[in-house]
């Protein structure tokens, strides 16, 4: 009797995998009403985002590698150049979260480590922060809550802006926790949404804002057969729920004024979905199209009670500035709180058949989220190990101007992803740079020279280094920050061009380029 052996083709091979692909799906499909099925689905869909910086060491985002240079202030030894470049002087300062990080977790890890681990936690804490609320508010998870993983590579995280990515998390969280619990007792809920005022107001000034006015809407929304003057007493006692942390704000460090950083209200309409690549309005319009689907098929509502909040925080972005003083991208940081609470306000009803599609499609979006991703992330990996490597031409100890081309001259739109390479003179030289966060109100760390302390923290054009690129800005010369840049030459002995791929020499007398690279050369001042 012979023995006979089935042997399966590749076409029958390819067919079963397809199949168990599609199981998988249904069984997720089918068990999103069981809540701890669903928060395994959403964990995975956000550890699929995290990848990216598991595998690169240095975050995407325009203002990380900034914050990993303050760290490293708090760690000099006596012996250390910086300490006589730089001062460390704590006070009530609303924009700490990362910096107590750091003080917290420093005998364990280094400030890249921390550097990177607040740059995902920018996400993760706003994503759990819309799973407490969404489950706060059904019974059951929603299709809807699986969209927030896709806000992960939002405008917050890839800006770099990671205090307030923080606060908003800690945000949402608390409105999660005064839902579940504004039944309890009236003093433990002042009590507790004190502290989180006072957490907020340390993380981010905004954060704390975007609290108290989420909060605000919340409690002011009249309840079901609620006698109108118990709404109006509830929305006067709200603000004793916030008064400790805006108190402290009163009386915090104020930040700098005398200069504007310019913003784009447009910029609010690609907040939730930025992360500087050329497919994120693909993905933007993707799940606009999907909520719309939803809605038009009539399975899309929004949470009783949430309607005045998604309203009333939506007319507050609309109407907030894009920059005022020294801040910058204050409504569009402000949509993307408005794009989670909208994750997890939304119920969207659904048939099982209806449920498999949608899940599919919110798996196969987030894997091709992280993809597009991930050639921006290798190109800024490349950048970061030109400017180190052109870098080492600066001595310790020396003093940095950072300059940019002329925009009239040449635009590169990685430029504003790659400027804060620059502080990479604090982390590997030891030298101060002009770029490195360091404002009055805003970050503990100040540059000893007092004109450079008074100045903004960013790339000036090239432009300002001759008297007559600096000519057509007439009055702005007046201003007391512009001190250090027009008179540039007895602040600075380095000047540093970061130039992308615009490319070109500074022909300055009395400059030498001593390192040139793809991104940035150096020149040193004689």
């Amino acid at each position: 009797m012979g023995l006979q052996i089935d042997r399966v083709g590749p076409h029958v091979a390819a067919a079963q995998a397809r199949e168990r692909g599609l199981l998988w799906l249904r069984r997720r499909a089918a068990a999103l009403a069981d809540p701890a099925a669903a928060a395994y689905l959403y964990s995975a869909l956000l550890a699929l985002m995290t990848l990216p910086v598991l595998i690169w060491p240095i975050p995407r985002a325009a203002d990380i590698v900034n914050h990993w240079a303050r760290l490293t202030l708090y760690g000099m030894s006596a012996a250390d150049p910086l300490n006589a470049l730089y001062q460390v002087k704590f006070a009530i300062i609303p924009n700490l979260g990362i910096d107590l990080i750091y003080l917290t977790l420093s005998p364990l890890l280094s400030a890249q480590s921390v550097a990177r681990l607040s740059w995902a936690l920018a996400f993760w804490l706003p994503a759990w922060g819309a799973w407490r609320l969404h489950r706060a508010l059904f019974p059951a998870p929603q299709l809807a809550i699986l969209l927030a993983p896709l806000f992960s590579y939002n405008l917050v995280v890839t800006t770099g802006l990671v205090n307030y990515g923080l606060g908003m998390g800690l945000a949402l969280i608390a409105l999660a926790w005064r839902v579940r619990s504004e039944r309890r007792r009236l003093w433990l809920g002042i009590a507790v949404l004190n502290l989180v005022s006072v957490a907020l107001l340390f993380c981010h000034v905004l954060a704390l804002l975007a609290f108290c006015v989420a909060f605000g809407l919340w409690e002011a929304t009249p309840r079901r057969a609620e006698a109108w003057r118990a709404s109006l007493l509830r929305g006067a006692i709200a603000p004793l729920h916030v008064t400790l942390g805006l108190a402290l704000l009163a009386i915090a460090e104020r930040t700098p004024g005398g200069f504007a950083l310019v913003g784009h209200k447009w910029q609010v309409l690609t907040a939730p979905v930025f992360a500087a690549t050329d497919f994120d309005l693909v993905f933007g319009f993707a799940i606009v199209g999907l909520l719309v689907a939803a809605r038009l098929a009539g399975g899309l509502s929004v949470a009783p009670r949430m309607g005045w909040t998604l309203a009333g925080f939506a007319g507050m972005v609309l109407l907030m500035p894009s920059a005022w003083g020294a801040g910058n991208l204050i409504d569009a940081r402000l949509a993307v709180f408005w794009a989670y609470l909208a994750a997890a306000a939304l119920s969207w009803e659904w048939t099982e058949r209806q449920s498999r599609i949608v899940v599919g499609l919110i798996v196969l979006l987030s894997v091709a989220r992280v993809v597009s991703v991930v050639p921006g992330w290798l190109a800024y990996e490349a950048a970061a190990a030109s400017v180190r490597n052109a870098f080492a031409a600066i001595p310790p100890g020396a003093r940095v101007l950072v300059v940019r081309p002329p925009g009239d001259v040449c635009v590169d739109p990685e430029l504003p992803l790659l400027n804060n390479l620059s502080t990479f003179a604090v982390i590997d030289r030891r030298a101060l740079v002009n770029t490195l966060f360091a404002d009055p109100g805003m970050q503990p760390a100040r540059p000893r020279d007092a004109a450079i302390a008074a100045g903004p923290k960013i790339t000036v054009s090239s432009s300002w280094l001759s008297p007559e690129g600096r000519s057509p800005l007439g009055k702005l010369l007046e201003a007391d920050w512009a001190e250090p840049y027009v008179h540039w030459r007895e602040h600075f002995d380095t000047v540093v061009a970061m130039h992308g791929r615009c490319g070109g020499a500074l022909d300055e007398p009395g400059l030498e380029r001593v390192r040139v690279s793809s991104v940035a050369d150096v020149y040193r001042l004689h």
